[in-house]
């Protein structure tokens, strides 16, 4: 009897060093499972931020948008007949109505094979006289142009966000406009893509709506950049 009670705290022990040996084990491989991972993820931040880096590379520096600046055109700056050589320029009269006035603005239209690719609007009032007068706005019409990160016209209003969560959309009641703000870019949704309903009790001007991108269909794209 003795015996038989020796040999099962002898199995007893041995069971017992085993599963700790086999818990030692299974931490030993979650604790390398673990490290693995976090190198995974490691390599793959270094991969995403070489993509961004080959993209802003990849983005000519004519076609590049910034803070005030698309290109070689900066806001301020003289604009002169060397800066639009390489385009075909058309002048033009930009007309915006404002609560039933309409008001008139002369800019200069730019093209490239026949594609309308910019507008730019100075502070002149005579669309015969753009010559040495500063830009006071840049207005963007073909995907060719883009900001370092990749956005431009016709990127989704998911995408946007999904780079600049920061950003604010508005609806302004007197142009029937629905613009995101980023800085001094403004980015315009179709009106036909709205699918909210604004409170205006909730708003603190009945001329200007705070939006969300909930407001939209999540495939919206930008159909113009006005950079100011």
């Amino acid at each position: 009897m003795k015996y038989l009670f020796t040999i099962g705290l002898f199995s007893f022990t041995l069971f017992s060093c085993n599963s700790e040996i086999n818990d030692a084990k299974d931490i030993k491989a979650e604790v390398e499972s673990l490290r693995v991972e976090n190198e995974k993820l490691k390599r793959d931040k270094k991969i995403q931020d070489s993509i961004a880096a080959i993209k802003t590379n990849e983005i000519e520096a004519r076609f590049l948008i910034s803070d005030g600046e698309v290109g070689e055109f900066k806001i301020e700056n003289i604009l002169n007949s060397n800066s639009i050589s390489s385009y075909k320029v058309e002048k033009a009269i930009r007309k915006e109505s404002i609560e039933g006035d309409v008001y008139e603005y002369p800019i200069l239209e730019l093209y490239e094979n026949g594609v309308l690719q910019l507008t730019i609007q100075t502070t002149s009032e005579s669309k015969n006289d753009f010559e040495d007068n500063p830009i006071q706005e840049i207005s963007i019409f073909t995907n060719e142009y883009k900001t370092k990160e990749g956005i431009g016209v016709g990127s989704t209003i998911k995408e946007f966000f999904e780079t600049y969560p920061s950003s604010k959309i508005y609806h302004y009641v007197e142009t029937n406009r629905y613009c995101i703000r980023n800085n001094s870019t403004t980015y315009y949704l179709l009106p036909e893509d709205f699918t909210g309903e604004i409170d205006w009790n909730k708003q603190e001007s009945h001329l200007v709506a705070n939006l969300s991108i909930n407001d939209f269909k999540l495939d919206s794209k930008i159909s113009k950049i006005t950079v100011y």
